[in-house]
């Protein structure tokens, strides 16, 4: 560890030693999985605008790869999901998506084949139907 004098031409406000300690990141609870049950279509509209972002997005990479004459990248679309930290992660594959890794937090990354997300966006407005 570097001497404390290292930096004494910056004003420190505080000095502290000891470990550091980081913010703990709120965990996700039932409560919103009950708000977006109660709130299915503002749910379903969040959900089908950012499944549409992120297929114009790797729809314009793959394009822009192409034209550059650079090789296809295979393997699926890469991205983030934030479930409740209970639930159990094997309803992700029915969705058409491959579960890349599981986070104890909530957070999964998946992948998936299809760039356009057709079959997720079905069962998104699945969702809104099955009030």
């Amino acid at each position: 560890m570097a001497g404390t004098k290292d930096f004494m031409h910056l004003a420190l406000t505080v000095i502290k030693t000891g470990q550091a300690k980081y913010p703990q990141t709120p965990v996700p609870g039932k409560q919103m999985t009950t708000r977006n049950k109660n709130n299915r279509q503002g749910h379903q509209q969040i959900i089908r605008s950012q499944a549409q972002g992120l297929s114009r997005f790797w729809q314009d990479r793959q394009t822009t790869r192409k034209n550059q004459n650079l090789p296809t990248i295979a393997g699926g679309v890469p991205f983030l999901l934030e479930i409740e930290p209970t639930t159990d992660v094997e309803f992700l594959r029915g969705l058409g998506f491959e579960v890349v890794c599981d986070l104890d937090e909530g957070f999964i990354v998946v992948s998936s084949e299809q760039t356009d997300l057709e079959d997720f966006l079905q069962k998104v407005d699945g969702f809104v139907s099955n009030m």
